[in-house]
């Protein structure tokens, strides 16, 4: 009896702590494109600009397609968030 005394809470923080590992290892990396209104927009691939009609292109994470012109970027690049 005393065992397994001993041995309850070391299951229960073990258990605790697998739940806190797969928490932490979901974050993934999505791009954010900020504009010059202080609109920021998120998709899950790069941006890439389209030369010919001087704009990006994206999918954001909702699944709409949009259209950004260049002149109103202000900065693009790599964003860390938790899924």
């Amino acid at each position: 009896m005393k065992i397994s005394n001993k041995l309850l809470p070391i299951l229960v923080l073990a258990t605790t702590l697998t739940g806190c590992v797969s928490t932490f290892s979901d974050y993934k990396t999505v791009y954010r494109i900020d504009t010059t209104t202080g609109e920021s927009y998120y998709t899950s691939s790069e941006p890439k600009l389209n030369q010919s009609t001087q704009s990006y292109e994206i999918t954001n994470l909702d699944g709409e397609k949009l259209s950004v012109n260049q002149s109103n970027v202000v900065a693009v690049g790599p964003f860390t968030h938790r899924k």
